[in-house]
């Protein structure tokens, strides 16, 4: 049986973020970064640059149109905001398309954006920050990630038995592997150096109790809604129950509901715009 020592090994054989971004993302982090320079890097990584344009004019931001330069962007949807971006596109990179394959990459992602987007939306009900819901809800599935580009064989070896024994993802994974692509991908965060919110975010966001913080359960409703919406594709997924707690301390009422979906619908599709040079 394959150990999680052994998954994260195969995890660090991933290509490592592009040393232009890594610049960037170091200059975010100032306490008063410069964004001429900031924009200056941005533009030698072109595929960054168009991606951070695109979502910066989408319906995700409310800026249709207004933006027309990476400085502008900067300024108009703010630092945190553009590191996030940043980041996202930069992790989507480090996992290699593989058409024809067992994974389904372009599915991942889109659901993986669609939980984002609802974790950026609901975020303020829960008085979360909203980017770093973005990135936790980005990330809460990244161990199906690893699974589906490191580890082919044993992700393959889980799917046969969701199918054969009509059981969830993760009881197939602690039956296949040991562990789930949870605490694999809580793991890997840990060893990325995300914050411990984000980490517990993905680990707990199908598993809450009365101690589960409020980012873990903007994650967990943000999930239910995306797979609702049949936002992206990941092979053995289901609707999962939606925790009553979670949900009644967002609160929304019923009457709310569509208007929810919908608008999370238009930010989703907004933010797939961060796939778009990559598929």
């Amino acid at each position: 049986m394959l150990s999680m020592a052994q998954a994260l090994e195969r995890a660090a054989r991933l290509p490592s973020i592009s040393a232009v971004l890594t610049q960037a993302l170091e200059e975010m982090n100032k306490p008063e970064a410069d964004i001429s320079r900031l924009a200056t890097l941005l533009a030698r990584d072109q595929g960054a640059t168009a991606r951070l344009l695109r979502v910066a004019n989408s319906a995700f931001y409310g800026l249709s149109g207004r933006v027309s330069s990476l400085s502008q962007a900067v300024t108009l949807i703010g630092l945190p905001t553009t590191r996030t971006l940043v980041m996202a596109a930069a992790i989507i990179d480090r996992f290699p398309k593989r058409d024809g394959g067992t994974f389904n990459y372009l599915g991942f992602w889109q659901h993986s954006l669609g939980v984002a987007a609802a974790s950026r939306y609901l975020a303020p009900r829960a008085r979360v920050n909203p980017e770093t819901a973005f990135l936790a809800g980005m990330l809460h599935d990244i161990g199906i990630a690893v699974l589906g580009c490191c580890l082919e064989e044993e992700y393959r070896a889980v799917l046969d038995r969701v199918h054969a024994q009509d059981c969830a993802v993760t009881e197939a994974e602690l039956a296949t592997l040991g562990f789930t692509h949870n605490d694999l991908g809580a793991a890997l965060a840990a060893q990325w150096k995300f914050p411990s919110a984000i980490q517990e975010a993905i680990r707990g966001h199908h598993d809450l109790n009365t101690e589960t913080s409020p980012l873990v359960r903007v994650v967990h409703v943000a999930n239910v809604l995306a797979v609702t919406l049949d936002i992206g594709d990941i092979e053995g997924s289901f609707v999962p129950p939606l925790d009553p707690t979670s949900w009644a301390a967002l609160h929304f009422t019923e009457p709310e509901l569509v208007g929810v979906l919908e608008a999370i619908d238009i930010q989703a599709q907004s933010a797939m715009d961060l796939l778009s040079e990559v598929h």
